[in-house]
Formats: structure tokens, sequence, C-alpha cells
């Protein structure tokens, strides 16, 4: 596959000689292929977890809708949404938004959450610099790390970073619909699931169940990635409730990763006989669909982690 990627974003196109620039271009492709790959997959895999539930989250869903409207980002019309009546009878018949409905809310949720994160402080955060910096392919940051860190377009790209994040992992509703119900700005719920996210490292919740492609049911991996959201949703709750969400990124980690990460490692054994009873249960169940044991026991965990920084 050859594609050419034009490096004007960078503000390299006149730092660069041709003799320079298409070695360096032709390095870049597969990153950027497998980077476009990885993100299709993870956007496809939110609608799905979207679509599982979604007869069962209309009006949810219907809710966010009117909340884009409000913001005079979204016409129903235009996109082909379904107005109040045709919601009406979708809810009346069991049924909620369609898989290309979906997407649509998907992709303007994101654009919403980025318009308030860029106006806001919170890519300003010290700690997204490392975001930024994995941005781009590593053959750019170990010759240009320096023009990456000072991209005029710094801002807009740590808030798309963020807003593609809190939206593929925890739904186009999470932050929107926390937000008005607690008052609480949208940027301080999308920096306060950046922060949990980085305490209690998400991924190694989420990165093993994706591994399970083809190996358990879809229905299997759905329940297991709702263990993965709600210990990231209880957490970040905490953290905006005691207003941690209003410092720094790596004060926070400072104050809870190791302590989390040493309790973590304690499980199951501090566990008191009643909970210990659920977590042992809850990994039964797990292995006896076919979740190998290591996994089993870690997404078990997630019934007690969230209760850590406590």
């Amino acid at each position: 596959m050859n594609i050419k990627i034009p490096l004007n974003g960078l503000m390299l196109r006149e730092e660069l000689t041709r003799e320079e620039r298409d070695p360096l271009l032709a390095e870049m492709t597969e990153p950027l292929v497998q980077a476009v790959l990885k993100d299709s997959y993870i956007q496809s895999l939110a609608i799905s977890l979207l679509e599982t539930n979604s007869a069962n989250r209309l009006d949810e869903h219907s809710n966010l809708m009117r909340t884009l409207e409000r913001d005079a980002l979204l016409s129903r019309s235009v996109e082909n949404l379904p107005d109040d009546e045709a919601l009406n009878e979708r809810r009346t018949k069991g049924l909620g938004l369609t898989r290309p409905e979906l997407s649509v809310l998907l992709s303007y949720s994101k654009i919403s959450l980025f318009t308030s994160v860029l106006t806001s402080n919170v890519p300003d955060d010290p700690f997204f610099e490392r975001d930024l910096l994995k941005y781009f392919p590593d053959k750019i940051i170990e010759r240009h790390a320096d023009a990456v860190k000072n991209h005029r377009l710094r801002r807009e790209i740590i808030a798309t970073i963020l807003s593609n994040a809190v939206v593929n992992r925890m739904g186009f509703s999470f932050a929107h619909r926390y937000s008005e119900d607690h008052g609480v700005a949208r940027p301080e719920v999308v920096k306060a699931y950046a922060m949990a996210h980085e305490i209690y490292d998400g991924d190694r919740y989420w990165l093993p169940i994706q591994q399970l492609d083809n190996k358990v049911s879809a229905d299997l991996q759905t329940r297991l990635f709702g263990r993965a959201i709600g210990l990231m949703k209880h957490v970040a709750i905490w953290l905006m409730e005691y207003r941690w969400s209003q410092r720094s990124i790596n004060e926070a980690v400072e104050k809870f990763r190791d302590s989390i990460g040493e309790l973590s490692q304690m499980l199951p054994d501090i566990l008191s006989p009643s909970y210990r009873a659920d977590w042992d249960r809850a990994v039964e169940n797990m292995r006896s669909e076919g979740v190998p044991d290591e996994i089993a026991r870690q997404l078990a965990n997630t019934m007690a982690l969230g209760s850590a920084p406590d």
C-alpha cells in the first residue's frame, strides 16, 4: 500500500528537502496504516456496544439528541434521525436507534466534546504532552519532537484525542449526561475519565477483552466490556465528586496509581468472606464461558477496585 502523507500539518515542509522528505514518508506509511486500522476497529466496537442495549437506552439517546440540538450542532431532519413521534413509536415497539443512527450520534458527540474541551484549559495540562507525542509516528518524534511539542494545532490534537477516547470507551452519552445531571462542565468529565484511565491503566482491562475476538461469543465480550466500563465510570465520578478532577492529572496519578496497583495485587485475599464469595463466583462464571483464568481474575477485580480510592 503506497500512501502519500502530507507533512505541512507538521510545519516541516519548509524544513525538509525532497531527499529528506520522501524516505520519511515511506517510513511512516506502515505505522499510519496500522493507526487507521486500529481507530476503525475501536470505533466499530464502540458502535457495537451502543447497539447492544440501544432499546433499553432509547430515552438516554433521545436526550442526547435534544442536547445536541440545543447546542445548535445537530439537525435531526438533515441527518435523517427519528423525530419525537418516531421515537415514541419505537419505544412502544421496544426498539432502539439503528446502527447508522448510532454512528451519526457518535460523530456529533465527539464534535461536541471536542469543542467544549478546546475552549477549556484541559488541553493545557502538561500530562497530555505524552498523548500529543504518541499521536505521531515514532520516526517523526525521533527527528522532530520539538516541532511537534510546539505544533500550532497542539490544543486541537489533544482535544481530538480526549473526545475520541471518552466517547469510544464510555459511550456517547456519558459526558453529556453527567454534565447535565450534576452541573459539571463537560471538559471536567472528559478530564476525569482521562485521569481514571491513567490511574488504573485502563488498557489492562480493555485490551485483553479485545484479544478474545473470535475466541468467545460477542455477547460475552460485550458483558466483559461492561465490567471495564463500569469501573472507569465509577472512578471518574468519584474523582469529580471529590474534586480531584480540578487538579492536575500528574498530581492525581502520583497520589493514587501506585497504591491502587498494590491493592490490586493483593486481591482477592484481602476481601471479606461475602465479597470473596462474589469474586469467586464471578471468576468461575467467566471461566465456564471460556474466559482465560488470568483475564477472568482481573475482570473480577473490578468489583472491588471501584472503592480503592477511598
